[in-house]
């Protein structure tokens, strides 16, 4: 498969011209394709909308050390296209958008904290501090007192317990202004990855996947689904729950917090879990779980394919949820971007296979203040080297008309 993350488990030069650029498949003024990039493993994965009507794009290169990142208009012009070069291993790139207009990127695998404004320019750029460089992270998320949250664990540096992190960062200067420990026998297993979907700064809504049965770096052992509730460093309650067979892992790959209360969660059945979507299952978990940790309904989606990895979940304006992935068709045999469309009581609304070309994936997407979806992710150039991959857009009517 063109995108291999061996990471999933699971930060400036100068603008550069775009080496490759395809616009086309503009059915009407509302929707609109570009590929763009294309000089080495490009790919976006993460798409989020400023305060000023544009999108910001983030994603990495072959390298590895550089972020790629990009800027739309609401109408699907390219205003910018960089290399922010931080120096370190950029590989699942995401952004948070402040209340100040700017957004502070973080990476799923590398420790940094990059601020950045509309226009591209880094306002500060710092490398975050931790004991190994074989910690898995979290996304950012923000509390209700307006600090940033950052979850983080070294469940794979090792075969020994691990110790999983919170830590409280102002998004003003990315500073560390304390952070919470967790010991594995907190949560009744060894930890491989840690999230926190929500919190208050001092109740923080925590899940992620353990090793249930003994703590060893074996990937003979049964990875199992886990939620948690913590007050301050205090675990208070803890939910381990799977629904696959005991001879696969069941891996997170994205949450959405609800207005209403309570999370959906979207899960992967992998056989090796750092392999992406070569061992993936054909299906995959969504879940809806309240506050109290209860799960209110359970949902397993079947696209009819040899495999499925789902990347990304969003809620609606609506109440409903969208989820963007990749996928390997049954007859082609490459990588194609799906999206499945539930709503809030987990019924399939939609769901579709993109046929719009061979080998790509949807790695993320955002709801539009228009009612319509902006999907980017990757695209593999044939014919120039399985590592060869351009960056693409799509802006989509709420119904996802190609």
């Amino acid at each position: 498969m063109y995108i291999k993350f061996t990471f999933l488990v699971a930060v400036i030069i100068s603008g550069y011209g775009c080496k490759k650029e395809v616009t086309s498949m503009q059915s009407n003024s509302n929707t609109f394709f570009k590929q763009y990039g294309g000089v080495e493993a490009d790919y976006n994965s993460y798409i989020g909308q400023s305060n000023e009507s544009g999108y910001l794009m983030l994603g990495s290169d072959g390298a590895h050390q550089s972020i790629n990142a990009s800027y739309i208009n609401d109408k699907g012009h390219l205003l910018w296209d960089k290399k922010i070069a931080v120096g370190r291993n950029a590989s699942l790139t995401h952004a948070l958008l402040l209340d100040d207009g700017n957004f502070l990127i973080n990476d799923r695998v590398t420790a940094f904290l990059t601020k950045i404004n509309t226009k591209g320019e880094v306002i500060f750029d710092l490398p975050f501090v931790v004991l190994s460089n074989l910690y898995l992270y979290s996304k950012l998320i923000e509390s209700t007192d307006k600090s940033c949250y950052l979850a983080y664990t070294d469940g794979a540096s090792q075969g020994a317990p691990s110790n999983s992190f919170i830590s409280e960062i102002d998004p003003n200067s990315g500073d560390e202004l304390r952070y919470l420990e967790y010991k594995d026998a907190s949560f009744g297993g060894k930890v491989i990855n840690f999230e926190v979907a929500k919190t208050d700064g001092n109740s923080f809504f925590i899940l992620g996947g353990m090793y249930k049965y003994k703590p060893s770096w074996d990937w003979s052992d049964r990875m199992k689904l886990f939620l948690a509730k913590a007050e301050g460093d205090q675990v208070r309650k803890v939910k381990i729950f799977s629904e696959t067979d005991d001879d696969v892992q069941e891996l997170i790959c994205g949450h959405a917090a609800l207005k209403e209360g309570g999370v959906v969660v979207v899960s992967a059945i992998t056989n090796a879990i750092f392999d992406g979507l070569n061992f993936s299952d054909p299906t995959f978990s969504v879940r809806k779980i309240d506050d109290d940790l209860n799960v209110v309904w359970s949902k397993v989606i079947d696209l009819k394919v040899n495999a499925a990895l789902p990347y990304s979940i969003k809620e609606t304006y609506s109440g409903d949820f969208i989820i963007t992935g990749e996928c390997e068709n049954k007859y082609k045999l490459t990588g194609a971007g799906f999206v499945v469309r539930m709503n809030n009581k987990g019924e399939i609304i939609e769901q579709k296979i993109s046929d719009l070309f061979q080998g790509h994936g949807f790695m993320d997407a955002v709801y539009t203040k228009d009612n319509d979806w902006l999907i980017t992710g990757s695209i593999q150039n044939f014919g120039k080297g399985m590592e060869q991959s351009s960056r693409f857009y799509l802006k989509t009517d709420k119904d996802f008309k190609f």
